[in-house]
């Protein structure tokens, strides 16, 4: 499918906010916490209400959430009959079947709202932006990559999670040929132990976590590795210091809290670099900034994700394309509801 025929087959799509706002059946939220508030914050602003708040059996212990009774599914049942669901929790890999299943008992409907910046990716962002979506789509390296975008798009416009699933989950490695390997956002160090278990050859592992606990969790998980330099700063453009919000999980934040981080770069490193992966919570630009001499001069493997903010996948594929027209891109996935962890692979 060429970028012409996606979009007018985007166009066609009936998107989530319209499904819901001509909704005749009940609406409710399932699920809690702060993604829930969010997801009623923005299902409000478009005119959209809701008639109730459900979770899973586990997770029912009586609780008022945003003025309703939380209800599991089968006193939803009793009470509504039929009813749409609007998921408001991330589930990965194997766990993705929760939301699978409970879509073929009830409607269920996912809303990508980015985990940074005010911008939903949603139909009219994608048909707004489409030109810049295309000038990556028609650079993507492979069909696969393609496919990936394909779905990923027509996830964001209807949010049905059927569509994630319409293409395998993996994610591409990086190699660093012999040279060092730099893991920005290691988190509790499962990258790092993905990394080590391809059998690359590589000089040595830079690991960064900006989070005291989870660096904590990165020490002890990477023991066992060799030449392993765990590091407990951020990454960003500039050496400095930077505010931090460290909540012992993915969801640490550089650029706010009360707390001080180092900030350091990619090419301040010192080191000759082969590969680099980037997680970094909606800092991935600015630590694709902090590395651009390290690009420039020696091209090294890249997987960035793009799925933080809602132009991501075509705003940093064009800056690597920027620093370094030679790299090849592609596009992969892991299994993932809402569509995260998704990463760009420049070669």
């Amino acid at each position: 499918m060429h970028s012409g025929e996606l979009f007018e087959h985007l166009n066609a799509l009936t998107d989530w906010t319209t499904r819901l706002r001509e909704e005749k059946l009940p609406i409710l939220l399932y699920g809690m916490g702060d993604g829930a508030e969010k997801i009623f914050s923005v299902l409000g602003s478009r005119g959209i209400g809701i008639d109730g708040v459900m979770a899973s059996d586990e997770f029912l212990r009586g609780q008022v959430f945003l003025g309703h009774k939380v209800i599991g599914e089968a006193e939803a049942v009793a009470r509504f009959g039929d009813f749409v669901a609007v998921l408001c929790f991330a589930l990965r890999k194997e766990l993705t079947k929760i939301a699978l299943e409970f879509s073929k008992r009830h409607t269920l409907i996912s809303p990508n709202i980015a985990v940074c910046g005010e911008e939903i990716c949603d139909k009219d962002y994608i048909l707004k932006n489409f030109d810049r979506f295309s000038y990556i789509y028609d650079r993507f390296e492979d069909d696969e990559s393609r496919n990936v975008f394909r779905s990923i798009m027509e996830y964001n416009v209807t949010g049905d999670v059927s569509y994630l699933f319409n293409v395998k989950g993996d994610r591409l490695s990086v190699d660093p040929h012999g040279k060092a390997y730099v893991d920005v956002g290691a988190y509790d160090g499962d990258t790092v132990a993905e990394f080590f278990s391809e059998k690359l050859p590589y000089s040595r592992i830079y690991a960064f976590e900006p989070d005291a606990h989870s660096f904590k969790k990165l020490k002890q998980n990477t023991a066992h590795i060799e030449n392993v330099v765990s590091i407990n700063a951020a990454v960003g453009e500039k050496a400095g210091l930077a505010r931090f919000s460290g909540e012992g999980s993915m969801n640490s934040h550089v650029g706010e809290g009360e707390n001080e981080i180092e900030v350091v770069t990619i090419d301040g490193l010192g080191d000759e670099i082969g590969a680099i992966k980037i997680d970094a919570e909606g800092l991935d630009r600015e630590v694709l900034y902090g590395a651009v001499n390290t690009i420039c001069d020696s091209h090294p493997e890249i997987s960035v994700a793009v799925y933080h903010r809602a132009g991501d996948i075509y705003d940093l594929s064009r800056l690597l394309l920027y620093y370094d027209p030679s790299y090849r891109l592609y596009l992969r996935k892991i299994d993932y509801i809402p569509a995260w962890d998704i990463f760009v692979t420049a070669k």
